[in-house]
């Protein structure tokens, strides 16, 4: 039984077997991999970041590509922040607690 709730994590589902099975999907698959991606985004962003200020005066090429690094990161980071959004608020629907399990 989860603290949060009184019963599954999901809250929609009634049999027992099948709500473990959808809990550990979510807490050990999803979460995770949502969040290396979001770590790889905002590391991404970081390099480009430092690859563009340590050549701004050198290599425009280089510049270049810390700019392309730095907007793929910014994008990466918007996709993850809509997929995490989505995810809540169909939690919210459904009264779930699983995507802020620690």
């Amino acid at each position: 039984m989860d603290k949060i709730t009184g019963g599954n994590i999901t809250g929609v589902v009634n049999n027992p077997e099948v709500a473990k099975i959808q809990d550990s999907i979510l807490v050990n698959i999803i979460n995770p991999i949502l969040t290396i991606a979001t770590s790889v985004s905002f590391a991404l962003f970081v390099f480009g970041m430092f690859r563009f200020l340590i050549n701004r005066t050198t290599n425009p090429d280089e510049v270049q590509k810390g700019k392309a690094h730095m907007l793929w990161g910014i994008v990466g980071l918007f996709i993850l922040l809509s997929i995490w959004s989505i995810f809540i608020f169909i939690g919210n629907i459904f009264d779930s607690k699983v995507w802020f399990v620690n």
